[in-house]
């Protein structure tokens, strides 16, 4: 059978996309395959009333800062292999 190139999956009437919101601006990325009922029947997977469930794209190291705390040495020391 016929291969389709990357232009043609690109075209293809399936290929749902949705609008992600990144610190540099709205993005379209390929939606999820599934789609499912929310709670309340509002179609959307995020608890925010739409959507397919696709929460924004944080800043760089935005949650940085918290992870380390949680993975640091109890006694503050770096931990092996940690990055500073």
């Amino acid at each position: 059978g016929r291969l389709n190139g990357v232009a043609e999956l690109a075209r293809h009437p399936q290929l749902r996309r949705q609008q992600v919101a990144t610190p540099r601006g709205e993005v379209a990325i390929v939606a999820p395959p599934a789609r499912h009922e929310a709670p309340g029947g509002d179609g959307g997977g995020d608890g925010g009333g739409g959507g397919d469930g696709q929460d924004a794209v944080p800043a760089l190291d935005a949650h940085g800062p918290a992870l380390r705390a949680e993975f640091a040495a109890p006694d503050g020391a770096p931990t092996p292999g940690r990055i500073p």
